[in-house]
């Protein structure tokens, strides 16, 4: 089942979905970017880590 737009994400969800919802949450072009083959890696915890690219301006 595909999830929507703007719907949390699950334990059992795809890697997809989960990208796919960090985008919605934290996505900002040209700041912080979630590639489509982003490692996902979950834990025991109640969520899951995904990799992203920060952008970090010379000066900051």
């Amino acid at each position: 089942m595909e999830r929507k737009a703007n719907e949390p994400v699950r334990a059992d969800s795809s890697d997809d979905d989960i990208r796919d919802r960090a985008r919605e949450l934290f996505g900002i072009e040209g700041e912080t970017e979630i590639d489509t083959d982003a490692e996902v890696s979950r834990g025991d915890d109640d969520g899951t880590y995904v990799q992203a690219w920060v952008w970090v301006e010379f000066g900051a």
